[in-house]
């Protein structure tokens, strides 16, 4: 499994079902389960919206292209060419886990957080 950490509101958003993300990366080609992770800190200071650091959602990456103006709606972001969309389906939301968070997409130890492992399962 991998994992993403997300700023807020966006991770709290994507755990209550919002299908598509925003990213300034170039296109991924992985498929399959991610672990959304929503970040302790913004710009070097600590975010302001809570849950911060946690674990808040497990969802699948369906999809990954290049942004159309037509995805700043459903995305609640401005259009911004050369990003990319990532198309989301949201499996479980969970009940929050202080997690630590890495930039992009990583791996977790689920060994290490137990509770989480849990509800995983």
């Amino acid at each position: 499994m991998r994992a993403l950490t997300v700023v807020q509101p966006a991770a709290n958003q994507i755990a209550s079902g919002r299908k598509i993300y925003i990213r300034s990366w170039k296109r991924i080609f992985y498929r399959g389960p991610v672990l959304i992770t929503s970040a302790a800190r913004i710009n070097g200071c600590p975010s302001p919206i809570e849950p911060a650091g946690c674990a808040v959602a497990l969802v699948d990456i369906i999809d990954c292209r290049p942004m159309r103006p037509s995805d700043a709606v459903p995305a609640c972001e401005p259009y911004a060419p050369g990003s990319v969309v990532w198309h989301l389906r949201l499996k479980k939301r969970l009940e929050p886990v202080r997690v630590v968070g890495y930039p992009h997409l990583w791996c977790p130890d689920l060994k290490r957080y137990p509770e989480l492992e849990a509800q995983l399962q």
